[in-house]
């Protein structure tokens, strides 16, 4: 009989062990997780922080005024335009030049002539869209967009490399409202 008590005893003190062991083992990859979650989102913090920086010098360095959104795009309006603000739905036409900080162009409508596309349902970069809704018909701008608002961690996989603030010069030629 104790032998039996001894056996259920000693299987008892072995699943204690081996269950302390399993959530050990889960406790560490929880941490381990903890820590890669906090480290990349430092890491995003202190880009985003440095991208500012560099958005905010060249803003300086241009002797125009910019705005700033709550989502951090950065724009300049040129010229007001006439009626209405654009709103997403609306069939927009617009002749726009794409450059990086360092003045490198990318693209240029002037090549191959406006582009006409719906607000908001076109695949283009968020901070455009957020931009062109400050703009009326005939109205032009200047639009700092951050990576996080551009093409993000990939690009554009062309011209626009990964993590890369753009300027967008903008001129809305025709605007539809629907």
């Amino acid at each position: 009989m104790n032998n039996i008590l001894d056996q259920i005893i000693l299987y008892t003190l072995i699943l204690l062990t081996a269950s302390c062991g399993y959530k050990r083992g889960a406790e560490v990859r929880q941490e381990a997780a903890e820590d890669y979650k906090n480290t990349t989102i430092q890491a995003k913090k202190q880009f985003i922080e440095h991208e500012s920086q560099l958005i905010d010098s060249y803003i300086e360095n241009s002797d125009l005024d910019f705005f700033r959104s709550g989502t951090g795009l950065r724009y300049h309006i040129v010229r007001d335009g006439d009626g209405a603000l654009a709103t997403v739905g609306d069939d927009i036409s617009i002749d726009y030049s794409v450059e990086l900080l360092n003045g490198t162009q990318c693209y240029n409508t002037s090549d191959n002539g406006p582009e006409n596309f719906r607000l908001g349902y076109k695949d283009v970069p968020a901070g455009l869209s957020e931009g062109l809704q400050l703009l009326k018909k005939n109205g032009e701008a200047i639009f700092i967009i951050p990576s996080h608002l551009a093409y993000g961690l990939t690009g554009d996989q062309n011209k626009i490399p990964g993590n890369t603030a753009i300027i967008y010069n903008v001129q809305l030629r025709e605007l539809q409202k629907n």
